[in-house]
């Protein structure tokens, strides 16, 4: 787990918690989407031009 070991290593917050004075337990507000795999360049170019050209046509 480089964000606990490594110095200087980049963090992130999965999710957010709000704890309310008085109130039991704990409220989520935001859940953050694990992120996907990177397309290859090709792939993405190719669904870019796809995008283009559903949205052109007649």
């Amino acid at each position: 787990m480089p964000t606990v070991r490594t110095p200087g290593a980049e963090i992130s917050t999965k999710a957010t918690f709000v704890i309310e004075d008085r109130v039991p337990g704990v409220n989520q507000t935001y859940l953050r989407p694990y992120a996907q795999a990177k397309m290859s360049a090709q792939t993405e170019r190719e669904l870019i031009q796809q995008t283009i050209d559903n949205e052109t046509q007649p």
